[in-house]
């Protein structure tokens, strides 16, 4: 994380105007361990979550961070009762607590915040069997019939942790934030993760109907913004990072970002176009406009954004959308993230690259010609996605 802050620091695409608020997302679960969800009570955890917070805080308390908001993603901790009274309770998820939240850190200053998520889903914990004493039991989740007879029990929404457990995390500077809105130098931020932006929590329960927010801000793992209500001004950024490695961004073109209909894939919001970024994007979009350089036509009349990286392509057209990408841990990111995180997505992506890389030269050698060399490669590793600057 401290390298993925130091890279985007770094970047010549963001705006270093004072009067441009900086906003840095994370995904949800970034903080979880090999084996899922960390377990409070150990001595060792509660010193490495001190030295993290220790050393996230102060980097992001660094002056250079004046004008930012880093959320670093969410924080996934369970803590058990003991095993004969859960037996015997009958309910075994009742004593088990599940915490899932997001720091907030306004940056450049001591001022830090969490954001505890309410609703839980069912893919939030790794699948495993209750009888691997190592991992944690997965919870059924909201939607799930044990929830509905019993929607407050823990297995069901996430608990708030106390003062002296956050004290003992390394969390004692921070501050909960009740109603998920923030105002940050004359801006109303609002923030969610996942399952309660579905849900409406920010929109629907912590916001009057006739409230709105300058800015929303998502992170999420298996989210988009059009499956929740949005609540900014017409024409006001919501951003979203999820952990399946895509960004998204709505600016609530028609203002009705509360409005839905139901559709055979769920509910879904009238939230304008969503502009989109992941390697599978990127890659259509490399596709697209090499076919288009080669020929001079493009396929179809869709819309700059649609299909491509959300500022527009070379077959499509401009979105006016700033947009640039960035590698979020550079060459040695496979090493970084053995163990923890499963790239076998982007091993795929590579190899498919490749495949069509070498069909490409074959062509070209054949043709006796070339193909323009500013076409944007894809970009099929970890990524940092500046979106803007945009005038709220």
């Amino acid at each position: 994380m401290s390298e993925v802050l130091d890279r985007a620091y770094a970047s010549k695409h963001w705006d270093r105007s004072p009067t441009t608020l900086k906003i840095f997302l994370a995904p949800e679960f970034y903080w979880r361990g090999q084996k899922g969800a960390y377990r409070i009570g150990s001595s060792t955890f509660s010193a490495a979550s001190k030295s993290a917070v220790e050393h996230l805080s102060g980097k992001v308390s660094h002056p250079q961070f004046k004008h930012w908001v880093v959320v670093p993603g969410t924080v996934v901790m369970v803590q058990h009762a003991d095993e004969r009274y859960v037996q015997m309770s009958g309910r075994p998820f009742e004593n088990i607590s599940y915490y899932n939240f997001a720091p907030i850190h306004i940056g450049g200053t001591k001022l830090m915040y969490l954001k505890f998520k309410h609703f839980i889903s069912s893919i939030d914990f790794l699948q495993v069997e209750p009888g691997q004493s190592r991992q944690v039991r997965t919870p059924p989740g909201s939607a799930e019939e044990f929830c509905k007879r019993h929607p407050h029990s823990n297995g069901c929404i996430y608990r708030r942790l106390d003062r002296s457990l956050l004290d003992r995390l390394g969390f004692e500077d921070f501050r909960e934030l009740i109603g998920g809105v923030l105002n940050i130098g004359g801006l109303r931020v609002g923030f969610e993760i996942c399952l309660d932006h579905a849900m409406g929590q920010l929109c629907n329960k912590d916001l009057r109907p006739d409230e709105t927010v300058d800015v929303q801000a998502i992170v999420s793992a298996g989210m988009n913004i059009a499956s929740g209500p949005v609540c900014t001004k017409k024409g006001n950024p919501t951003f979203l990072a999820d952990g399946f490695a895509r960004t998204e961004l709505s600016l609530n073109r028609f203002g009705r970002g509360r409005a839905s209909t139901r559709t055979g894939g769920g509910r879904r919001y009238n939230v304008g176009l969503t502009y989109g970024a992941d390697a599978m994007v990127s890659m259509q979009q490399w596709v697209a406009d090499t076919i288009y350089d080669i020929t001079g036509t493009g396929f179809g009349t869709r819309e700059a954004g649609m299909g491509t990286l959300p500022g527009g392509s070379e077959s499509s057209g401009s979105t006016g959308i700033p947009f640039h990408q960035i590698s979020a841990l550079g060459d040695d990111w496979k090493h970084l993230f053995a163990g923890y995180y499963d790239t076998a997505s982007y091993r795929e992506a590579e190899r498919a690259e490749e495949v069509l890389e070498s069909s490409l030269k074959r062509y070209e050698k054949i043709e006796e010609g070339a193909v323009a060399t500013d076409i944007p490669e894809p970009k099929v590793f970890p990524t940092v996605d500046i979106y803007g600057p945009l005038t709220v």
